[in-house]
């Protein structure tokens, strides 16, 4: 259908531009005004085969009065217009050749070069001439079968006028209208048809258009004679003479029918009027003999002359209630009239409306109009409808009709006798029997299907040759049509055609029909094809029908044959044979064509592969709407396919189906939107040619009341919004929110009209359709119950609705659980971080936290309120839920049993979001307290005294704050005081003044006490501690013995090789107030040992140090030095001042050895093959005397090396020490051959100042040139697409016979066993330290589970020859073969659905769907899709939109579902939509993990 759209617009653009003057060959017409002068004559003389009696009375219309300024009646000249004379021979078939458009040469006089010109088109030898305005003006050559070109709107007044050489015609869809007499006179033409007649543009068949086309047989299409929907006004005569035409059914849109326009079709036999124009003009169907049947639909007016002369077959009339008027002669010399039934009483019958002449009886209501009229005529019998002998009069069956057809009819009735079925014959019967009709027709004939009627109302088939009908009022005259089964004559120089040109063959689904035609002037034309056998000779490929339509089945080639029949009905061989080709093809597109609907109920829309029909409510409150639907298929090309079709409902209670198939060539269907329905419902029809093409039909009855939305179901008076509802408008009828109100009702009341303002409650409005229900007053708590309100309003569109809401109101606060970490350490002040108490709230569901806050408790008393009062005094709590203290002074109770203790018991107050201001949730806590004092102690909790010191000397002891845990000395400087604690401290102490702090020690005084005493120091930071206090004991001793000192190291070793070693000693007494002299002496225990005389040791300011005189070397051994200890301050036991205490002996031990270097292993190896380049390497450490070392490192340039195996090789082998390894490798100028050598290494050893030679290293070491060979072991981990940059396949890297690494690497793809070129596209690797990592590069299209196969090529730090390695270029010298098997680990999801309805009358109506994948999942979510296996409908039912990007915290994605045009489920069922996650890095063609998610489809 598109492929013709674009044809017919690219032709009429190529008119348009193309246009030039006439042409002026011999015998053309030379001026336009000229033809259309000469055109323009219409001939309304009756034909010579007219049967009618076409006089009328004086006072009647006459059959050539033109109302409304038509034509006169011109007597047409016997020449014909020139250039449409054709040669003898006719065109066979509908061949069309390509058109040839071409301008008009100008002629004398012709206009300017601006004017537009007309234009001339050729095709099929037939020239048309087209003006600027797409009215065809002139034709020539026209003869046969002939096309009118896509881009004429108009055919023009006269154009085909007289020429009876035309035998059919195709006209395009866009044509609009056909002017006066354009085919008058044409009585060859047999058919004027458009190939896709349902979407037919004509609107205006002008007068006389078609005036004695006496073949005319088939209009519009290529079956049988319809008007299509387009078409709105008939002008006078139109079809006048058209002697073939035997049904008619009026334009179903008609606005306008001039006069006469079926006068004289004689051969007409039933008519059915338009339902929507009221009026029969005059003469419309005088003449018409053979009219048996009239259907009138909304008649209202029939006009003079009307039906005069229906003379043969009419003979029953019955006139609806609808007819108010009948005009003069409208049913005169209807001679054969026996039975008028009239239901207007009313009726205005005008004098002579019926013949005078004739009698029949005239049925309607006593004392009505036409009693009135029947009693002016002796010829007229009224029978009042109501009168009693109507129940039982009996009527006589006629079947005078069927005996000149020398056809008997056995008539009878139907009677059940002892349980068996009893015929019995009647020749009459009473209103409302039953009867059937049993035909005995004579061999050789048979009956004309549709056409067995009684007083022209078709029959009902029953079986073989049996039909029934039911009794009406009046007698009943059979009439019917028969035709010959055999033949005794046999026609010669037979022509068969079609109606379109398969002479380039057929694609399958295409249908063209078959007409017959003899040179025979006395047969009429074209044949009758009940005379022939028709037959394909392959059924699979091309099929006809005995009524000549030919489909095309499937590709091939097929023959159809045309036979004659003889007398015995056989056929009569040779025949005419077609040979058909057809093509594959299959439906592409389906269009589905309405028909018979009313307009003021039904519109019609487009839709997507569809169309839609809305209707309201009130359209099918009382009575079901039926529409006609059409399936019209098409390929790609825009060729129409006839196929057949599966039709299917998505809700029989709202829309029913009259078939759920439609074979090919019948695709039409009835559905009927059902009384009373409310909703949508989709109509699917399927194409069942194989494509499953399918296209859809929304039938939408609009109810345009709101949906009534309910957040809950409880009322809770605590919410700031106790109770809300939305009013969701429905297919755009808003809701008028000044009308909505609510009015209460008893729970049991049933009745609407018990409503009553309601006392309890109030309705806000809060906008966009949402509406809240409250206490009436504020703050009012309504008493817990059942409710039942009534809400009621109207839509801006003055719709009422009403809707009964019962809910139940629940009063309550959300339930919730505290647990609390943390305490506070009411040591310490709020000044001091960390002091807080973390408040965690469970069990509230959804609602969230507003705010926190503390109460005290209630008391029972004044002096209890007081305590509890200081709960709030204490301690405060913040927006997150953390408790703080909120004053440095702990309040406590005064009163009662817990006086003395802290108040740290209270209400936690909790407020939730969307609850009233007074509505919080108290629940009774305890904070968590204790009082800990800080871990501190002191460096020194005691200290010895010697008692024999006097007694008046003021001492002072010094001591440090540490942290009992860690040994740290406190920073005393940081807001710390220090006091005595006066009750519990020694006099002694307290005599010596005030404990202070200095060089951040405490300073303790005192006076010598006479035994041991002990100080309580009172230690306070206000600024941390606040009032609070820690007390720390300090205990001096006293002792008569004299004090003892004693060395701190009273043995040292020294290395004299290390030439200026020193080392230090101190001493210490065991009394704390013994002064030790700084200055001492130490002498050698032995004297005259010239080895201890290089030996030094001083002793000043209290530090001892020994040494080793400059540029001596030391004896091994141990030397001992002595020393008398002197004090400056102490007294013996006499009391006596001295100054010598005990003696001390210190060891000085030498021990000369060199130091000396461990190696963790002493046997290397090197590949000669990678020499200068490979270097190994093992670890050392260093023993030295003394162990701690003196600074000394080895130095490289100083070590000796000597090769005990081979002398050269040391000059070939470098070795280093470095960072604690020894570093061995091959020079590259030598070649060092295969084997073992033993290497000694002398190590130097310097400060920089001095040397040491080490003692010498032995070390093996082995050359060799082995291959050298890389493992990669160990697989581990995986390649997971959805967590690709931190997932991957892990090598180990083992390289063997050389110490090497790899330094680079690159990956290529194999593809069916070639490497590709350039680096992998799918994934890379890395080398950390020993190991290889394999990717997945962030954009490769992998599958998981697939093997993908890759070379690696890597580098290695250490070149080698290539006699070992071959090189691969691009300094990428070794190669390995990987496979890789991707996989996917798809985490967990959560779905929560925030509402799971959605409603057709709302369709932007949407809720949020949440996609939460398991807490710590590295997959990332990219898109929600239909999963694999959805179902289609529900596809096509639901749109996923609005998919989020990933919460950055939970990874959550949301998005939303909406409903799409088509509805595929009855209303207010639940569809399951099956979903995918899809996650970045997905593999390519696998689907992530399903979910199903369940909508609800509402109204």
């Amino acid at each position: 259908m598109k492929g013709k759209q674009i044809l017919a617009m690219a032709l009429c653009l190529i008119l348009t531009v193309g246009t030039v003057g006439f042409n002026s060959n011999a015998g053309g017409i030379t001026e336009p005004d000229m033809q259309i002068s000469e055109l323009s004559v219409s001939d309304n003389s009756v034909s010579d085969n007219t049967v009618s009696d076409n006089e009328t009375p004086d006072n009647t219309v006459s059959d050539n009065t033109n109302p409304g300024g038509t034509v006169s009646d011109n007597e047409t000249p016997d020449e014909t217009v020139s250039g449409n004379e054709t040669p003898d021979e006719t065109v066979s078939g509908n061949e069309t050749p390509d058109e040839t458009v071409s301008g008009n040469e100008p002629g004398d006089g012709s206009g300017t070069d601006d004017e537009e010109k007309d234009t001339v088109i050729e095709s099929g030898g037939v020239k048309y001439t087209v003006n600027k305005d797409g009215v065809l003006i002139g034709c020539e050559n026209a003869q046969g079968n002939i096309s009118i070109p896509e881009c004429v709107v108009a055919i023009g007044e006269g154009v085909f006028s007289d020429n009876s050489k035309i035998t059919s015609v195709i006209y395009p869809k866009g044509l609009e209208r056909i002017e006066a007499g354009a085919f008058e006179n044409c009585k060859s033409l047999f058919m004027f048809y458009t190939r896709d007649s349902d979407y037919s543009k004509l609107t205006e068949i002008g007068d006389a258009a078609f005036k004695n086309c006496t073949a005319l047989k088939y209009f519009t299409n290529a079956q049988n004679f319809v008007f299509s929907d387009s078409v709105t006004r008939l002008g006078n005569y139109v079809f006048q003479g058209c002697t073939s035409l035997k049904s008619v059914t009026l334009p179903k849109k008609l606005a306008m029918m001039g006069v006469g326009v079926f006068k004289d079709c004689t051969y007409l036999t039933d008519i059915v009027f338009s339902p929507n124009y009221p009026t029969v003009p005059e003469n419309s169907f005088s003449g018409c003999l053979h009219l048996t049947s009239i259907t009138w639909k909304s008649i209202t007016k029939i006009e003079a002359n009307a039906f005069r002369g229906c003379a043969s077959e009419l003979y029953y009339l019955e006139l609806p209630g609808s007819i108010t008027t009948v005009k003069k002669g409208a049913f005169e010399e209807c001679i054969r009239l026996k039975s008028v039934v009239i239901y207007n009483d009313n009726i205005d019958l005008e004098v002579d409306s019926f013949s005078e002449k004739y009698s029949f009886t005239m049925y309607a209501n006593a004392g009505s109009q036409a009693q009135y009229y029947a009693r002016g005529y002796d010829n007229i019998k009224f029978v009042d409808l109501k009168g009693k002998t109507i129940a039982t009069e009996k009527y006589k069956i006629v079947q005078d009709n069927l005996a000149a057809s020398d056809v008997t009819a056995y008539v009878y009735t139907q009677t059940i006798e002892n349980g068996v079925e009893k015929n019995v014959e009647t020749k009459t019967a009473v209103k409302g029997t039953k009867l059937y009709v049993q035909l005995t027709i004579p061999e050789g004939r048979q009956l004309v299907a549709g056409t067995l009627k009684a007083n022209g109302v078709p029959l009902t088939y029953v079986k073989d040759n049996v039909y029934s009908f039911i009794q009406g009022i009046g007698d009943t005259w059979l009439t019917a049509e028969f035709e010959r089964t055999s033949y005794t004559e046999v026609l010669t120089d037979l022509r068969a055609e079609t109606s379109d040109d398969i002479s380039k063959g057929m694609k399958a689904g295409q249908t063209t029909q078959i007409y017959l035609f003899s040179s025979n002037p006395d047969v009429e034309a074209p044949l009758k094809l009940s005379r022939f056998i028709l037959k394909s000779d392959n059924t699979k490929v091309v099929k006809v029908s005995s009524t000549g339509l030919i489909t095309a089945v499937g590709k091939g080639t097929a023959s159809v044959g045309i036979y004659q029949k003889d007398k015995k009905g056989e056929a009569i061989k040779p025949g005419i044979e077609l040979e058909i080709t057809v093509a594959a093809s299959r439906v592409s597109e389906i269009d589905l064509y309405l028909s018979d609907y009313d307009e003021k109920k039904v519109t019609v829309g487009e839709l997507t592969d569809g169309k839609q029909l809305l209707l309201t409510e009130r359209d099918v409150w009382s009575s079901a709407v039926k529409i006609q639907v059409k399936a019209n298929g098409y390929d790609e090309e825009g060729s129409r396919l006839e196929a057949a079709y599966k039709w299917s409902t998505s809700d029989s209670t709202i829309v029913k189906l009259e078939k759920i198939s439609t074979p090919v060539g019948n695709a039409s269907n009835t559905i009927t939107v059902q009384k009373g329905a409310a909703g949508e419902a989709t109509v699917t029809v399927e194409a069942q040619d194989g494509s499953k093409r399918k296209s859809y039909l929304r039938i939408c009855v609009q109810d345009g009341t709101p949906t009534l939305k309910v957040e809950n179901k409880e009322f809770n008076s605590y919410l700031t919004e106790p109770f809300v509802f939305y009013l969701l408008e429905a297919y755009g009828y808003t809701v008028d929110s000044d009308t909505v109100e609510i009015k209460e009702k008893s729970a049991d009341s049933e009745d609407d009209g018990q409503s009553v303002p309601s006392s309890k409650f109030k309705l806000v409005n809060s906008g966009n359709g949402k509406y809240v229900i409250m206490a009436r007053s504020d703050g009012q708590i309504i008493p817990e119950g059942d409710y039942k309100l009534n809400v009621n309003g109207k839509t801006r569109g003055l719709m009422k609705f009403n809707f009964d809401l019962t809910f139940t109101v629940k009063n309550s606060l959300p339930s919730a659980k505290v647990k609390q970490t943390g305490k506070i350490n009411l040591f310490y002040t709020n000044e001091v971080e960390g002091q807080a108490v973390k408040t965690a709230v469970s069990g509230i569901g959804k609602n969230v936290i507003d705010s926190y806050a503390l109460e005290p408790l209630k008391g029972s008393n004044a002096q209890q309120q007081e305590d509890y009062d200081r709960f709030t005094e204490n301690f405060q709590i913040d927006e997150h839920g953390v408790i703080t203290r909120k004053a440095d002074q702990i309040g406590k109770y005064e009163y009662g049993k817990n006086k003395g203790k802290a108040v740290t018991k209270g209400y936690l107050v909790l407020h939730f979001k969307g609850y009233r201001a007074d509505a919080v949730k108290k629940i009774t806590i305890t904070v968590p307290v204790n009082t800990a004092k800080p871990a501190l102690i002191l460096s020194k909790t005691q200290a010895v005294y010697n008692s024999q010191k006097q007694s008046d000397a003021l001492n002072e002891a010094r001591v440090q704050l540490l942290d009992k845990k860690t040994k740290k000395a406190v920073n005393l400087e940081e807001g710390y005081t220090v006091a005595w604690h006066a009750g519990k401290t020694a006099q002694c102490f307290l005599l010596g003044g005030e404990p202070s702090i200095e060089n951040n020690e405490f300073v303790i005084p005192f006076k010598l006490p006479a035994a041991a005493s002990k100080a309580v120091l009172i230690i306070s930071n206000p600024a941390e501690w606040g009032e609070n206090t820690l007390e720390l004991t300090f205990t001096a001793k006293v002792t008569s013995t004299m004090p003892k000192a004693s060395l701190t190291k009273s043995k040292i070793t020294l290395n004299t090789l290390y030439t200026g070693q020193t080392a230090e000693f101190s001493l210490k007494a065991n009394q704390i107030d013994a002064q030790l002299s700084g200055e001492q002496v130490f002498v050698p225990a032995v004297e005259g040992n010239s080895e201890q005389a290089k030996l030094s040791v001083e002793y000043h300011d209290g530090v001892g140090v020994i040494s080793v005189l400059e540029d001596q070397k030391v004896a091994d051994g141990t030397y001992k030095f002595v020393c008398y200890v002197k004090s400056d301050n102490l007294y013996n036991k006499k009391g006596q001042l001295t100054n010598e205490l005990n003696k001390v002996t210190l060891s000085v031990v030498i021990k000369n050895s060199k130091p000396a270097v461990k190696l963790k292993s002493s046997n290397l190896s090197l590949n000669s093959t990678a020499k200068g380049k490979e270097e190994v390497q093992t670890a050392y450490t260093l023993n030295y005397t003394p162990s701690a070392g003196s600074g000394y490192q080895i130095d490289n340039a100083g070590t000796k090396t000597v090769c005990t195996t081979d002398a050269r090789a040391a000059g070939m082998v470098n070795f280093r020490f470095t960072n604690g390894a020894l570093y061995a490798s091959l020079t590259e100028e030598f070649s060092l051959p295969n084997g073992k050598y033993k290497f000694e290494i002398t190590p130097m050893f310097t400060n920089g100042e001095r040397e040491i030679e080490g003692s010498v290293l032995k070390v093996t070491l082995t050359v060799h040139n082995k291959k050298v060979g890389v493992k990669l072991t160990s697989a581990k981990g995986k390649v997971d697409l959805l967590n690709r940059d931190k997932s991957g396949i892990t090598y180990k890297i083992k390289i063997s016979n050389v110490n090497d690494k790899i330094s680079d690497v690159k990956l290529k793809d194999i593809v069916d066993n070639m490497i590709q070129k350039g680096e992998s596209t799918k994934f890379y690797a890395e080398v950390s330290g020993d190991n290889l990592v394999i990717r997945a590069k962030e954009d490769a299209e992998l599958v998981a589970g697939k093997t993908y196969y890759l070379k690696l090529y890597y580098e290695l730090a250490v070149s080698h020859s290539d006699d070992n390695i071959l090189d691969l270029g691009n300094g990428y010298l070794m190669e390995k073969n990987i496979a890789i098997k991707p996989a996917q680990a798809f985490p967990k999801i959560t779905v929560t659905n925030e509402d799971a309805n959605r409603y057709l009358s709302n369709r932007e109506y949407k809720a949020e769907v949440t996609v939460t994948p398991k807490k710590g999942a590295a997959a990332t979510i990219r898109d929600i899709v239909w999963a694999n296996d959805a179902k289609e409908e529900v596809k096509r039912m639901f749109e996923i939109e609005d998919v989020s990007e990933p919460n950055p915290e939970t990874g959550a994605v949301t998005f939303t579902v909406k409903l799409k045009e088509y509805v595929f489920c009855k209303i207010n069922s639940t569809q399951t939509l099956k979903l995918a996650v899809v996650y970045e890095g997905q593999s390519e063609g696998k689907q992530g993990q399903t979910f199903n998610l369940k909508i609800k489809v509402n109204r």
